[in-house]
């Protein structure tokens, strides 16, 4: 009577070698020595689940060669099945290995080893929400000032920092004039807003494109926004759900 036994060696991907020996098997499946294969029937060999052909493998006594173009990812499961059998003649069972071992003999070009192939759908609901929270920071500074002889010359009213005085009825410094870095300023002549391309501002002084009336009071005023600040926070409302098609 014939007796079919039925083995495997079990092993994964480390992602770069092609040559694995018993010293790499899976230590939790019972995996057996890899053995010549002229004392086998048949060997199927299983990449990540997927029977190869031929071509793509050989085994030795005690090693496994993968011939394939490329390898497969580190981690990824392989296994060879070892069929073999007792007949009861000794003389057929030759005969059937030797052909097996010729059939296997025969070389091709590296081909790709055959991939699991996988349809995956997901899909995608919900929304992001966003809050922002903006704390406004003005800064506003105002000054006056009056025109007097000596700051008109060639069209040009030119009103230096020591002139004005501030909010408070202070004397400005010299150089203390705030010029807004993130921000605007106004002037008022005659308690007229003028447009802006009619003046220049510097913490030096205030230049107005014009020849403006002796004893006129000039208005200046001032607004900074650079210390804004805005802080946003965002709630993750998505959930993604993926069916994969096998």
């Amino acid at each position: 009577m014939n007796k079919l036994k039925t083995t495997y060696y079990i092993t994964k991907s480390n992602g770069v070698k092609r040559v694995y020996s018993f010293a790499d098997r899976h230590r939790g499946y019972n995996s057996t020595v890899i053995p010549a294969l002229n004392q086998l029937l048949l060997v199927n060999f299983y990449i990540n689940g997927v029977l190869q052909p031929n071509i793509i493998y050989s085994i030795q006594k005690g090693k496994l060669i993968i011939k394939s173009r490329d390898v497969p990812p580190i981690g990824t499961p392989m296994m060879l099945q070892f069929i073999s059998y007792k007949p009861k003649s000794r003389c057929k069972y030759k005969k059937i290995i030797k052909k097996n071992t010729k059939k296997r003999e025969r070389t091709s070009m590296p081909v790709p080893y055959l991939k699991l192939y996988l349809t995956a759908t997901n899909t995608v609901v919900g929304s992001v929400d966003v809050t922002t929270t903006t704390d406004v920071d003005a800064a506003v500074s105002r000054y006056s000032a009056t025109v007097i002889v000596g700051m008109i010359a060639g069209g040009i009213t030119t009103i230096p920092a020591t002139a004005f005085i501030d909010d408070s009825g202070n004397p400005v410094d010299a150089g203390s004039l705030t010029v807004p870095t993130d921000g605007f300023y106004n002037v008022y002549i005659n308690g007229v807003l003028q447009l802006a391309d009619l003046s220049s501002l510097t913490s030096d002084n205030l230049v107005i494109n014009a020849s403006v009336v002796l004893g006129v009071a000039v208005v200046l005023q001032t607004e900074d926004f650079a210390g804004t600040m805005s802080l946003s926070t965002s709630t993750n409302n998505i959930t993604v759900s993926t069916t994969i098609d096998t």
